[in-house]
């Protein structure tokens, strides 16, 4: 996500070469430094909350010649991220919140990588699940643009 406001630290190394931080920032940024901390912020308060972990946010767009975007308009934003959700854990039977548990000790569930593409089918379900029901928990931020077609995004 950082990509997306410049504020990438580490260079990228991929299996087709590397970029350095500059370059990186550079190919992916469309929004202001500063709207980086504002989402953190918001995303931290959703966690602490033990909520569904997500923000809303209206950005300015900044032009990006390598993502084919113009620029100058701003973007209402919904990012939606896999976090704590304590509210969600402690909602599941007992055996299942003892698994979930073990997953954090073990993969630091539900903090893992999205490439890892081996993951057991009990992660993959958990996931699937806390994914669902963030966005149930964001419903009411979501639902305007989901409803009212394409005029509404």
């Amino acid at each position: 996500m950082a990509t997306y406001f410049g504020k990438v630290t580490k260079p990228f190394k991929g299996s087709s070469g590397e970029l350095s931080v500059e370059q990186w920032n550079q190919l992916c940024q469309v929004f202001p430094e500063s709207a980086w901390d504002t989402l953190l912020a918001e995303l931290k308060k959703a966690q602490a909350s033990g909520g569904a972990t997500y923000a809303k946010l209206t950005l300015p767009v900044l032009p990006n010649a390598y993502q084919g975007i113009v620029g100058g308009y701003e973007a209402e934003t919904v990012w939606i991220l896999n976090g704590g959700a304590s509210k969600w854990t402690a909602a599941l039977p007992a055996e299942t919140a003892a698994a979930v548990k073990e997953m954090g000790t073990k993969h630091k569930f539900p903090y893992v990588s999205p490439s890892c593409l081996s993951w057991d089918p009990a992660m993959v379900a958990c996931l699937a699940n806390l994914s669902t029901w963030a966005l149930l928990e964001a419903a009411h931020t979501i639902s305007p643009w989901l409803s009212g077609g394409p005029a509404a995004v």
